[in-house]
């Protein structure tokens, strides 16, 4: 569980993120984000392609960079980078 709530695995002290912003869990040997905030979560995959989901689930694949509540360029601090499979 990524949010602002303290009680979270992954806690985010910031308004724009939401007490339960998103979940990441393991299903199938596949990991799949599943946004719940009010403001929406960007996945940058590949380092190039931009998704933005809200209320919505995705699958992780490859490499790439999760931010919450904002666009990553205006909210660095709080960037979540991620890799999926084998090094």
């Amino acid at each position: 569980m990524l949010g602002r709530d303290s009680q979270s695995n992954l806690w985010v002290n910031d308004d724009r993120v939401s007490r339960i912003h998103a979940v990441i869990e393991y299903r199938q040997a596949q990991y799949n984000l599943s946004d719940r905030s009010t403001n929406g979560t960007w996945i940058y995959l590949g380092h190039q392609e931009k998704l933005f989901i809200h209320q919505e689930s995705l699958l992780l694949s490859s490499v790439g960079t999760i931010s919450l509540g904002k666009d990553w360029r205006n909210f660095k601090s709080h960037n979540i980078d991620f890799r999926v499979g084998e090094d």
